[in-house]
């Protein structure tokens, strides 16, 4: 009887470990990229186009026709006797099968042929790059969906904690007011607690609209598990020249526009095939009972030709095709220096503010830190009787505020790092490719580290000691 109990807690715990488990962003990449629509439409899009290349292949191949007819036929005459010159009446009946089997091959089209293959072939490398795009752009809107969740989870219990602090400051103050009588610090903390709640219900509501976005990429709610997704920080050059070069070389607005001019190229090969000669062998092999011959017997034809087909001038409108190619070539020539331009300033300017982002959060980090000291301090302080309970209310209060900032500027690193591999085309390959699970980072609403922690204290009361000195 023990084992059987102890059989169904361990499937309990097996079962329900998926559950307890926190969600990655590659395990949400990934369903993203076997569901959803929009990206199950253009990877179809993608299979459609790859038929494009075999049509024309197909120009290469013989073609063979076969046509044929069976015939009953019967013809009433009347007509004059040459000889007696009266009327006479008659009939014709005629039945029978006409039957032939051609072959035409292609020798040689002016390289038009070639051409459209190619052609063929750019074209569906160009729509890879433009499906393969908006594939990332779905990834990407999935990614700051869930990135956007983990924010906000952080951002509630930043504020919850605070509630819970404002809450036991309440406590605090009607304490102090049953003593003394004085209601303004009971007033104070009542007020910003009041300002805390309004907070958390702004960030829940800020929530629910995160959810709902990330439930229309992903299809499914989120379990609540979603957790700090690992970044890999050398994806990115710190040399802004390299970062730039890295984009130029891989992103896929500007591979399109390659294969666009590529395909173009092909386009002015094509108009210029109108001006050479074309050469096709035809084989045929026909049968014809009773019809050609008038029910005289039977007849097989077979022969073999080298057909030759030149315009030597049409009013000058395939010259007038050839032109007008070349100009839509230096009309995409363009389209790529100004895809270009565009790539290389989004790039310099995310890269910019990645790099500024880190530096901003060091100091944040600091900055958390001290006013965690001055906290300290300020209650030391308090029970001595040199400072009142609002100042370590107002401490309180900025070290919140310094928290939240420094979580906001940390989750602006994540949205520039996935700016800058969304530039780079590499958005999609990297978080897949990335290890899975949730980052070791700990939540911004315990900054400090362990290490950290302990000098904190020796550093509080040194502080503590060095403003006690200057009252002196």
């Amino acid at each position: 009887m023990y084992m059987k109990k102890l059989f169904k807690v361990a499937c309990i715990s097996i079962l329900t470990s998926g559950y307890l488990q926190a969600v990655s962003l590659k395990e949400s990449v990934n369903k993203v990229l076997a569901t959803n629509p929009e990206i199950i439409a253009e990877k179809n899009n993608q299979e459609a186009f790859r038929k494009y290349i075999d049509e024309r292949k197909a120009n290469y191949y013989p073609r063979i026709d076969v046509d044929g007819r069976l015939e009953k036929s019967n013809s009433d005459k009347k007509y004059n006797h040459p000889n007696s010159g009266n009327y006479q009446d008659g009939s014709d009946q005629e039945d029978g099968y006409n039957f032939g089997i051609a072959l035409n091959q292609m020798l040689y089209d002016g390289n038009l042929t070639p051409s459209q293959v190619q052609e063929a072939k750019h074209n569906d490398l160009s729509n890879k790059y433009r499906t393969q795009k908006n594939i990332d752009n779905v990834v990407y809107e999935t990614i700051i969906a869930y990135k956007d969740l983990v924010q906000y989870n952080e951002m509630l219990d930043l504020t919850k904690n605070m509630i819970t602090t404002n809450e036991e400051n309440l406590q605090t103050a009607k304490e102090k007011e049953s003593i003394s009588g004085e209601v303004l610090e009971t007033y104070e903390v009542d007020s910003k607690l009041s300002f805390v709640k309004e907070k958390y219900l702004e960030e829940e509501d800020l929530k629910s609209s995160k959810i709902s976005t990330f439930k229309r990429y992903v299809g499914i709610e989120p379990s609540g598990n979603e957790c700090r997704p690992k970044i890999d920080l050398s994806k990115i050059p710190d040399n802004l020249q390299q970062t730039v070069e890295l984009a130029v070389l891989k992103n896929y607005e500007i591979q399109r526009q390659i294969e666009v001019i590529k395909a173009q190229r092909e386009k002015i090969a094509q108009a210029d095939s109108k001006f050479l000669p074309k050469l096709s062998l035809e084989l045929k092999a026909l049968t014809d009972n009773d019809l050609a011959l008038n029910e005289e017997g039977k007849e097989n034809q077979a022969y073999g030709r080298i057909n030759l087909a030149w315009n030597l001038y049409n009013g000058g409108g395939d010259y007038a095709v050839s032109q007008q190619e070349s100009l839509f070539l230096a009309e995409e020539k363009e389209r790529l220096d100004a895809i270009t331009n565009k790539i290389v300033e989004s790039i310099k300017v995310n890269h910019k503010r990645f790099i500024k982002n880190k530096e901003r959060i060091a100091v944040l980090k600091d900055y958390v830190i001290a006013n965690e000291n001055i906290v300290e301090v300020y209650k030391s302080e308090f029970e001595s009787g040199t400072r009142t309970f609002v100042d370590i209310l107002d401490a309180q209060t900025v070290l919140y505020e310094a928290k939240k900032s420094l979580v906001a500027r940390e989750y602006d690193l994540y949205t520039n790092y996935y700016d800058i591999l969304n530039t780079l085309s590499m958005l999609t390959t990297t978080v897949l490719e990335s290890e899975d699970g949730c980052s070791n980072d700990k939540a911004l609403s315990s900054l400090v580290s362990e290490q950290q922690k302990a000098s904190k204290n020796a550093e509080a009361k040194e502080l503590s000691v060095l403003l006690k000195d200057e009252k002196k």
